[in-house]
């Protein structure tokens, strides 16, 4: 019987704490300050409401898709569209957002949330700035998805050559997420995609116990105490970087040369033309305007992604690699800002890589 109150005391002390975390939570509410604090100091106080539209409607759950893991969810919004194929529309304020026909009149273009467009409106993303430099003589089709790398954009663009005629061009975008897709949970080197892990898991056969311990894990996770106690852990955690060794990055490079090799291959084979792009990437050159992001920002600039500077540094030397890459924006830079945070970039710099790639098209600007 004395164990029994003493289980009752616990639960009504937990209800409680529980009930003043989630007031606590509500009233401090450190995630949303975080995020519109961030967002004024990038894109500034005038447009503070449209960018924190841009950010509530970029954060979907990746939906499930055949042969290449997962893709962006269909979604219709004011300034962050998506067709039920997964491409990204070109203008804002739209009712549909129209999935390709394929044909001549069109050119794909592929990439992660980079080419996506992170942190920019419908209209203001690499293909949308291209279709404008081009005076709408071609439909440029933003097949950017967020989290994908060279391989899964390879194999989505040939699962579209099977749905539909082949476009007058195709785009890969690359560099920034061939590592990202590389470092699992436990922060170790694999040579399988991280979502491939996660597909794997689901295969394996789960014992009663543990099935019931994950569903306790979910609705554990979700207790006011344990989301206050995460964020307090989260702001004063110390982020772990791992140096990749020579060879490693060694077989990056290789993965990423193969990749644009059958890309070269399938387009003399379709006869469509295939435009493979170094990207740029923030952490690769210190002198890159990255003055608007907030401090803490800059200072992982300096902390991380070493591995990324040692695979563009081991890329610009190799010459069998460069035999495949069309367009190396690895250096490009203008005078306004270019990055909208570590990764992604600002409208004016997604103007400029269309620029450049307006003019490997060959087209009259």
């Amino acid at each position: 019987m004395k164990i029994f109150k003493i289980f009752i005391v616990i639960l009504i002390l937990l209800f409680l704490s529980n009930k003043l975390a989630k007031q606590f939570l509500e009233q401090t509410n450190f995630e949303k300050k975080s995020k519109k604090d961030f967002v004024e100091k990038v894109y500034g106080k005038e447009n503070l409401s449209d960018y924190l539209d841009v950010m509530e409607q970029q954060t979907y759950p990746l939906e499930y898709s055949p042969y290449i893991e997962f893709k962006e969810t269909p979604r219709i919004h004011s300034f962050v569209s998506v067709s039920k194929i997964g491409n990204r529309c070109n203008k804002i304020n739209t009712s549909i957002c129209l999935p390709p026909k394929g044909g001549d009149n069109e050119i794909w273009i592929f990439g992660g949330s980079t080419t996506f467009g992170f942190g920019v409106k419908n209209n203001e993303t690499i293909t949308a700035h291209l279709e404008k430099i081009l005076s709408n003589k071609k439909r440029v089709i933003n097949f950017g998805q967020g989290y994908f790398y060279s391989t899964q954009e390879r194999i989505f663009f040939q699962n579209l050559l099977l749905m539909y005629d082949k476009p007058f061009a195709a785009i890969f975008i690359d560099g920034f997420n061939d590592f990202i897709q590389q470092i699992n949970s436990n922060n170790n080197f694999t040579e399988q995609s991280i979502i491939s892990i996660s597909i794997a898991k689901s295969f394996e056969k789960k014992s009663k116990i543990k099935i019931l311990k994950n569903w306790f894990k979910k609705r554990f996770v979700r207790l006011n105490l344990v989301r206050l106690f995460n964020e307090k852990m989260n702001r004063d955690k110390k982020e772990k970087f791992i140096e990749f060794d020579e060879k490693k990055i060694k077989y990056l490079m290789k993965r990423i040369k193969n990749n644009f090799k059958i890309n070269k291959s399938i387009g003399n084979s379709y006869n469509i033309k295939i435009i493979n792009i170094l990207q740029p990437i923030a952490i690769y050159d210190d002198s890159y305007s990255t003055s608007n992001l907030p401090e803490d920002f800059y200072k992982k600039k300096n902390q991380s992604f070493n591995n990324h500077k040692k695979l563009y540094q081991l890329i610009n030397k190799d010459l069998q690699i460069k035999e495949y890459i069309d367009l190396n924006l690895s250096n490009l830079k203008i005078e306004e800002t270019m990055f909208v945070d570590l990764a992604h970039y600002s409208s004016e710099f997604n103007e400029e890589i269309a620029r450049q790639i307006a003019l490997k098209l060959n087209f009259d600007n």
